[in-house]
């Protein structure tokens, strides 16, 4: 599980840098200038992005779907919009977040907005 969970956030990642990067690309019509001149801006809407990962599936981002993964709360109900977004807001610290994830499953947004990553069970 933990492993499945640092390869989803890999995905996730790869996925919204991605994307992020095309629709930069086609905004500043391909001009790198205007890429360099803007790059906190971008930087931002990438982070923007990440932010409203786990809202594409409802409960999981594309990495989480693509492994099998759903975002719960604690009493095994599906988060809120706002707790869904609000439990990446820790994005910063992700050097500790993987760390909480290789001990204890759960990353520090995870702990305060009582969530957590589980194997998705089909009816």
């Amino acid at each position: 599980m933990r492993i499945k969970r640092c390869v989803s956030a890999y995905l996730d990642i790869m996925i919204i840098g991605s994307i992020s990067q095309i629709i930069i690309i086609f905004l500043t019509k391909f001009d790198i200038r205007k890429i360099f001149e803007n790059f906190y801006m971008y930087l931002l809407f990438g982070l923007f992005l990440f932010l409203l990962k786990d809202l594409v599936f409802r409960n999981a981002s594309i990495g989480k779907r693509a492994l099998n993964l759903e975002i719960l709360k604690s009493d095994n109900t599906v988060p809120s919009v706002s707790t869904l977004i609000l439990r990446n807001i820790f994005v910063f610290l992700w050097p500790i977040d993987a760390i909480l994830i290789l001990a204890n499953k759960r990353k520090i947004g995870d702990i305060i907005f009582k969530t957590k990553v589980v194997e998705k069970e089909y009816k």
